[in-house]
């Protein structure tokens, strides 16, 4: 990034978000954290985001903003969440669970 002048005063904000506390780690942080990225991306003009958080990956698609979500193993989930309890990267883990719920005739009937 550094060799295309992208340096990291200019995208530290939007990367690391403002401090919080662990006892702020509920739903309400990240609706707050989530609204807080977008006012970032929109002030920049930036139209294209990174995350593997699904609250931020869901909210920003519907604010026209191309969203990339980083999906993580199994594997590296568990190595992560052993080491630290507020591993924000399990949030990934029920989000593909409902695939195996599908009908297996008709999977596209379930949406």
């Amino acid at each position: 990034m550094d060799e295309l002048g992208i340096t990291p005063d200019l995208y530290k904000d939007i990367l690391l978000g403002y401090e919080y506390g662990e006892s702020e780690m509920g739903v309400d942080h990240f609706n707050r954290m989530r609204v807080h990225k977008l006012e970032i991306l929109r002030e920049y003009d930036i139209t294209i985001f990174f995350d593997d958080n699904p609250f931020y990956v869901e909210y920003m698609k519907d604010y026209g903003i191309t969203v990339f979500q980083t999906i993580l193993s199994t594997a590296y989930l568990d190595k992560w969440s052993a080491k630290d309890p507020l591993f924000t990267c399990n949030l990934q883990r029920k989000q593909f669970g409902y695939l195996d719920e599908l009908d297996r005739d008709n999977p596209l009937m379930d949406l």
